[in-house]
Parts: structure tokens; sequence; C-alpha cells
């Protein structure tokens, strides 16, 4: 499986809590300083055990309503919508080789990392789900792309039922977090990139986090292109990422 760094993903996080606050409805603003808080201590318990860590199903963090936001301006989209978002995450602590009152240095992923995005449109106090996708990151034995988004509906539908596992796009989008900002860049299209660009210690610490993240799946991603003796797409597939890939 793959291994993070506990301090990168948990300054992520709150990073990412202070930029997205205008983007988060204000009854979910404990969402993110909970999810940052369970990593913590799972961190401080050093469990060797898998621990369910993520955004439960009962307390989804839910962005504010984009109305038309998902076009850019001057346009304007015709429905209200907003998402909620939710993960499952099994880690544990890798027996590390230091001082027993040392901070645990990594996690590990033990089994389902998937963070789940719902759309729901809003029209008076009618709310109805119009798309749900999962961002997962695979297993050993997963078939598809081992980072790969799905479209699932939850109930049979006659578009990408429940019972249909594919297809499985590539995805570069790993970590809840980044999950996260994917969607408030496409439900606020102006607002979240005018928001991107501002110079805060929050931002210099998210990009501090995603820059050597970023460079170091697109390295891996170019290593397995150049080794390929057959079809490239096929052997990008099924090719699984290397251990330290993000915490070298």
């Amino acid at each position: 499986m793959i291994v993070f760094d506990f301090d990168a993903v948990s300054r992520e996080i709150g990073a990412f809590a202070g930029i997205a606050k205008q983007f988060i409805d204000p009854g979910c603003s404990h969402v993110l300083p909970t999810l940052q808080q369970h990593l913590r201590l799972i961190r401080s318990s050093k469990k060797r055990t898998p621990s369910i860590w993520g955004i439960p199903s009962d307390s989804p963090l839910r962005t504010t309503v984009s109305a038309g936001a998902y076009e850019q301006d001057p346009r304007r989209g015709p429905l209200h919508v907003y998402a909620e978002i939710t993960s499952v995450w099994e880690i544990f602590c890798p027996d590390e080789k230091t001082k027993k009152a040392s901070l645990q240095r990594h996690f590990e992923l033990a089994g389902k990392a998937s963070t789940r995005v719902e759309i729901i449109k809003l029209h008076n106090t009618e709310k109805t789900t119009i798309g749900v996708f999962h961002v997962d990151v695979g297993d050993m034995h997963s078939p598809g792309c081992h980072f790969h988004v799905q479209v699932l509906q939850e109930r049979q539908h006659v578009m990408f039922p429940k019972d249909l596992s594919v297809p499985r796009f590539p995805t570069i989008l790993v970590t809840p977090c980044s999950v996260v900002e994917f969607v408030l860049a496409e439900l606020f299209q102006s607002d979240w990139r005018k928001q991107a660009s501002r110079a805060t210690n929050d931002m210099s610490t998210w990009r501090d986090v995603q820059i050597p993240r970023f460079e170091r799946f697109l390295d891996w991603q170019m290593r397995v292109l150049k080794q390929s003796t057959t079809s490239p797409w096929t052997n990008f597939k099924n090719t699984k990422p290397i251990y330290n890939l993000f915490a070298p």
C-alpha cells in the first residue's frame, strides 16, 4: 500500500480550512478541524491496527450554495447547487524505529480510501441529488487505474447504475482536501480562482504541501510511461505505485 506523512496531511487540512472558509456552509465549520484532530489522535496513539479516518456520512462537509456560479463570469448557470463530501480512509501506523516518545511520522493505507461527492440541486425547499462520484485510491488488487474516479448512482438508474463499476477515470486527486478543492473550483469557477490567487499564510502552506506531492506523482507517471513496452495506457493502468510515493 501507500504511506503518507502525518505532518504534511495535517498541515494540508489546517491550511485548507482557512482558505475555503467562505465556501463552506457555516454549520459545517467543525468538519475539517475534526478531521485534523482525529488524524492527530491516531498519530499519538500509534495504532498498528487499522483505524477508520474520514468525514462521516452523518456529518458531511457541505459547501455553500452555488447560484449558477459553476459557469465563469459573466455567465450564470440556471441551477442552484451545493455539494456534500464524505470520506473513508482505513489507515494504520507502521512500526517505525524511533524513540518511544517521538511522534509517529507516517501512516499507511490499510484498505478502503474513498472520498464521496454528492451534488444536490436546490429548488425552493426541495433537494434533489443530481450526481454522485467517488475519488478512490485502489489497493494492490484493484482492477482499474490505482488513482481513479467512479461515477456511481446510489440506486439503480438508467445512467451509471450502481451495479456497473466501470468506467474508472484516472485522477491526480488523492487526499480528501484535494477533492474538496476540485469541487469548490467547479462549483465556484470565478470566485474560487480569486480566492486561490490570494497570498496568505494558509495558501503558502497549502502550496508547500501540494507541489511536492504533485511533482512526485507526475514523475512517477513519466517513469511508468517511459518503461512501457506494450500499450502505454494499459501498462499505466496496471502499474501500482511505489510504497513511498508521497512520503519519501
